[in-house]
């Protein structure tokens, strides 16, 4: 597949991602996103920030081939399981090696496993993971993996959102909040993954549309996407690596809380992110060259 680095859509996705331009630090404070000016200032040949390539090589499909959840169907598995969750993946970066706004970059992408498994509560699952190798004039940038589990609709009966027994949400640790050394705090607003779909050109319904969530899918609110993922990136430039793992649904008007804590000796990282409540929804690893 080809695709061109596209300036506007690298300025469209700056103004959805938290400004962490003067470092993330040990305090913690609810973070501005990027300004319009500061979106103006990617040029062409401006290196793409890390996380960007994630507005590339989005299929272009006709609504009439999306599966029934608004999702692309060209991965997913046969025998009806036509609903999709992203539930991890990777980025390894090849040093000294970037994307540039105005380059041609080339991805080739291939289905790397398929892995069967059975949930107590949600039946029969499949897990995908498919592997794409992004190229441009000077070789192999970066490699990614994602990983999708798709999954059968529930009975009609079992659907619908049931929020949490009054005294039985769950409220931040000490512990999770100590363990950290360094973090800062994100409101996830509708707009800004409105903004974030449409850069991607995502049409997911649990992004999207909250009736269908609530009603379909049993979630209290529209969902975040690999925002997180892609916000949580940015606290280094030197990556080498970077995996994720999604645990719980991230949901929007809601303050999002990302934390991180270094390890051996500053040469990587343990990513998380908790919900309003409390609750760890996203974990991940930085590796630093």
């Amino acid at each position: 597949m080809y695709d061109t680095a596209d300036l506007n859509k690298a300025r469209q996705l700056l103004l959805v991602l938290p400004n962490l331009s003067s470092g993330v630090t040990s305090s913690r404070y609810l973070v501005d996103k990027h300004t319009g000016e500061q979106a103006l200032s990617l040029q062409t040949d401006s290196s793409m920030p890390l996380g960007f390539e994630l507005v590339l090589f989005n299929p272009l499909l006709t609504e009439n081939t999306l599966g029934s959840d608004g999702t692309e169907t060209s991965f997913g598995p046969p025998g009806g399981l036509d609903q999709r969750m992203w539930a991890g993946g990777s980025f390894e970066f090849e040093r000294g090696k970037q994307l540039k706004v105005g380059q041609d970059v080339e991805c080739d992408v291939v289905v790397e496993s398929v892995l069967p498994k059975q949930g107590a509560k949600t039946g029969t699952m499949v897990l995908v993971t498919r592997k794409l190798v992004y190229s441009n004039a000077e070789g192999v940038v970066l490699t990614e993996r994602r990983c999708h589990v798709y999954r059968k609709q529930r009975p009609a009966d079992q659907r619908r959102y049931v929020p949490p027994a009054e005294g039985k949400t769950p409220t931040a640790t000490e512990v999770e909040e100590k363990s950290s050394d360094f973090g800062f705090d994100y409101y996830a607003t509708r707009a800004a993954l409105f903004r974030y779909s449409a850069a991607t050109f995502n049409a997911h319904r649990i992004h999207l549309d909250p009736e269908y969530c609530r009603n379909e899918e049993g979630h209290p609110a529209t969902l975040l996407l690999n925002l997180v993922a892609a916000a949580a990136k940015q606290t280094s430039g030197q990556v080498q690596r970077f995996e994720y793992r999604a645990t719980s649904p991230l949901t929007v008007e809601q303050t999002v809380r990302l934390r991180g804590a270094w390890q051996d000796v500053d040469k990587a990282a343990s990513l998380w992110a908790l919900n309003q409540a409390g609750t760890v929804c996203m974990t991940a690893k930085a590796t630093l060259f």
